[in-house]
């Protein structure tokens, strides 16, 4: 189950808090936020597939989050 599986579950089915699902998760409130707000996007725009297709589309990162060692401000790396 890759992350975004994984958040969607606790917060859908297992009805985490997000505080609690970044927990879980050990990521960033705003990185568990993303992918929620994405979904509930989807679902509004599309109400029948809109689930297949969020989990579907590849994850976008930024350049920041694709390196391990990068630090400083969001989508500046620093190494």
């Amino acid at each position: 189950m890759d992350i975004k599986q994984q958040i969607l579950h606790y917060y859908r089915i297992d009805e985490l808090s997000l505080r609690e699902v970044s927990r879980r998760t050990r990521a960033d409130r705003k990185t568990v936020t993303r992918p929620i707000n994405a979904y509930k996007t989807a679902v509004e725009e599309n109400p029948e597939t809109g689930i297949e297709e969020f989990l579907s589309a590849p994850e976008v990162l930024c350049p920041s989050e694709q390196l391990p060692r990068c630090q400083g401000l969001p989508g500046r790396c620093n190494i």
